[in-house]
């Protein structure tokens, strides 16, 4: 039995709520719960974003997570598009075995 509590008491831009939505997208997925699981990752996206810009290590990782959950959630399209952007910018930061991966996803998608 899976169960979510949402505590997200803290602003935004902290630093702490971008951790809550990441750590309440991985127990959601934990518990199949996949489109809570995207919606929950999407705004952990938007705390990385601001903090450390589009062509950043931090935001290639949150794409990547967010793709890999869109997938399970059968938003296909949109697992490809953010895989896409994920692995584009990660390839900037000479993260091979993640650009490898990102790579294997869409030929699987």
């Amino acid at each position: 039995v899976c169960v979510c509590v949402w505590i997200l008491a803290a602003p935004l831009s902290s630093p702490a709520t971008q951790t809550a939505h990441d750590q309440l997208s991985l127990e959601l997925a934990e518990c199949g719960q996949w489109a809570q699981a995207v919606a929950a990752s999407e705004q952990a996206l938007l705390f990385v974003l601001p903090q450390f810009g589009p062509e950043s290590v931090e935001y290639g990782h949150e794409l990547m997570k967010l793709a890999q959950l869109q997938a399970n959630a059968g938003m296909l399209s949109e697992a490809m598009t953010n895989a896409r952007k994920a692995r584009d910018v990660l390839r900037t930061h000479g993260r091979d075995d993640e650009v490898a991966e990102l790579t294997q996803m869409l030929t699987c998608l």
